[in-house]
């Protein structure tokens, strides 16, 4: 009986480091694309403003002839153009 919780908590014991070394995966990831959106608007400096109720980056002179990107935050505005750009090559 004791083996058999001993593999149960070894197999516990595992799963939980599977995860979280799959949570730090993540973050990791998470964190890059982060400093990728970051360098991505210093380049082109793109900072994300207010239009009506949702947030702009853009590229370019205006709407029509630029690359842009709308999100309900500033930060997916940029993710958005950077989507966006990232479809026009």
């Amino acid at each position: 009986m004791s083996e058999a919780l001993n593999e149960e908590r070894q197999e516990r014991y595992l799963s939980t480091l599977n995860h979280n070394a799959f949570l730090k995966h993540n973050l990791e990831m998470e964190n890059e694309y982060d400093k990728q959106y970051y360098s991505f608007t210093q380049i082109f400096g793109a900072t994300p403003y207010k239009d009506g109720n949702v947030w702009c980056a853009l590229i370019g002179d205006n709407i029509q002839v630029g690359i842009v990107g709308f999100g309900n935050s500033p930060y997916n505005a940029i993710r958005d153009l950077y989507d966006n750009f990232h479809k026009t090559e």
